[in-house]
């Protein structure tokens, strides 16, 4: 999800977590969080690089978000900051089930307690994907899939399309 502005105040902060709050309300926590001073946050693009330097400055515990469930879902090989993705976290959450209000409450709390946390929003298809990249670097994961053997996204029959 891509909001149609760029953040630069505290105004642009208060419309982009309204906006938020009617499109993807599970993120709201992190906007929140960001807006009273809490975290920094960082979200991905496929394409971009892990800003390294720049959440080096700031002093509050950082949280790194890489939506991997934005349609294309390839897993870590489609995120040109997967190799310093690793290196950097020291705590990752991997949450394959559909998002929700409180798991992101407990992600802003686990990174207030681990500094640096990447928070991968994916499929159940790429979870282990995803747990076994930060694994390799040791880093501690929390992998979140739904329950009973469940998937994310929950496959569309052709007879649900219109």
């Amino acid at each position: 999800m891509t909001a149609p502005f760029t953040v630069h105040t505290a105004a642009d902060l208060d419309q982009l977590i309204g906006f938020t709050q009617q499109h993807a309300p599970h993120r709201v926590p992190l906007l929140q969080a960001v807006r009273h001073g809490i975290i920094t946050l960082c979200e991905l693009t496929r394409d971009a690089t892990l800003p390294a330097h720049d959440l080096a400055r700031s002093q509050r515990p950082k949280l790194v978000l890489v939506g991997d469930d934005d349609g294309l879902d390839s897993g870590p090989d489609g995120w040109t900051a997967r190799p310093r993705l690793a290196g950097w976290a020291r705590h990752a959450v991997i949450h394959a089930t559909g998002g929700d209000v409180p798991s992101y409450l407990a992600a802003v709390t686990l990174a207030l307690h681990r500094h640096q946390l990447v928070l991968v929003e994916t499929g159940t298809t790429h979870c282990m994907a995803w747990h076994r990249l930060f694994a390799r670097s040791g880093v501690p994961t929390l992998n979140l899939v739904p329950p009973d053997g469940g998937v994310h996204p929950v496959p569309i029959g052709k007879e649900g399309l219109h």
